[in-house]
């Protein structure tokens, strides 16, 4: 424990790490899928939606100076109560490592490597994060350091040359349906944004606090402009009438690039955003198991790993059951609780905490 709380993030890692986190496969699937045309309005509103509940996190985060998420919900509930609800996010996180390792795994074995079993290259991307994770949060932010400049970079390959485009008809909002455009708003802020709650593990090890702000607004903007730029270029290259039916429209739109593959670059995208949100879950979910036994978290690491490489295969045994379930009202309203609701019930109990203790130190300097 001593080790960790010696580690201090710079504001650019925790940017890095955050973009990492939030790129994660939104950037090979749909985040938009139910919006059709007007797709691009949905992320816009999308992000908007995501400042507003990264900014509630934020504001937590500051009110508890110095606590993590454990220590915060024990500060607000009890010892016996917040280890309680320590398990909700628990499974939440767990929940979250399996959708993004299935994700991963279901891409691979359809787009790149058919022939691979699947369970090969779950094992693999698991290696990997359980490694990163008990390495420490210091090599995690040096390597989204080094890894996370690569995916606009790719990104930005794969735009430019699909430049030649001069019809931007597909780009017309329509807005004749638009609880389409809502839904899929909340969609996004769900399924990318309010996940910031795992941040809370991290930054009160970041080395400034005022700077955490400014960081996590930054990789907010940056994730959401490279969606919009994404959805944009999906939506115009692939047309709206095809779009909702796509399952990976970025690898479609790869493959329209005459004369050269640049398959790799789309795989790169999902290996280091889908890796690093893994990584940061798994991480997430020792660290509080640790936190709650009073236990050291590194021997906890394999065996999560081990408990995430056998759900994911046994939850979505195939692509069609994991699409539908990322799609689903029961996702959307398995993730607010915990992102949302928790968070805030956590938020006006620590102010009304803090409140009494400023008055209390008053009457008693008085």
């Amino acid at each position: 424990m001593n080790s960790i709380n010696k580690v201090k993030l710079s504001n650019f890692q925790l940017a890095v790490i955050a973009i990492g986190y939030f790129h994660a496969s939104t950037t090979i699937s749909n985040p938009a899928i139910g919006a059709k045309r007007d797709a691009w309005l949905a992320i816009i509103l999308g992000t908007l939606g995501g400042f507003i509940v990264i900014t509630m996190l934020l504001y937590l985060s500051k009110v508890n100076k110095g606590k993590n998420l454990v220590e915060i919900i024990e500060y607000c509930f009890g010892k016996t109560t917040g280890k309680i609800l320590c398990l909700i996010y628990i499974l939440y996180f767990l929940h979250a490592a399996i959708l993004e390792t299935e994700a991963f795994s279901e891409f691979m074995v359809t787009v790149s490597y058919p022939e691979t079993p699947i369970v090969v290259i779950v094992l693999v991307l698991i290696i990997i994060a359980v490694y990163a994770a008990r390495s420490g949060l210091s090599v995690i932010a040096k390597s989204c350091e080094v890894l996370v400049p690569l995916l606009p970079m790719a990104i930005a390959v794969v735009t430019l040359s699909l430049l030649n485009v001069t019809d931007f008809t597909g780009l017309k909002p329509s807005l004749i349906d638009i609880p389409p455009v809502i839904k899929s708003a909340v969609d996004l802020v769900s399924s990318v944004f309010a996940d910031y709650i795992v941040f809370l593990m991290i930054l009160p090890y970041t080395n400034s606090e005022k700077g955490r702000f400014k960081a996590t607004y930054w990789a907010t903007g940056i994730t959401g402009l490279i969606l919009l730029v994404i959805s944009s270029r999906n939506l115009q290259i692939i047309g709206p009438a095809l779009i909702e039916y796509v399952r990976y429209p970025s690898h479609i739109a790869a493959q329209l690039i005459p004369a050269i593959s640049i398959d790799p670059l789309v795989d790169m995208n999902l290996l280091i955003g889908g890796g690093i949100k893994v990584l940061v879950s798994l991480y997430a979910i020792s660290r509080i198991t640790a936190e709650i036994f009073n236990i050291e978290y590194k021997p906890l690491v394999p065996a999560f790993g081990l408990l995430i490489i056998t759900l994911s295969i046994w939850a979505f045994p195939n692509a069609m059951e994991l699409y539908s379930w990322e799609h689903s009202f029961a996702e959307t309203l398995i993730s607010l609780p915990p992102q949302v609701l928790l968070p805030l019930i956590l938020l006006i109990i620590s102010l009304i905490k803090n409140k009494k203790q400023q008055n209390g130190q008053k009457i008693q300097s008085a």
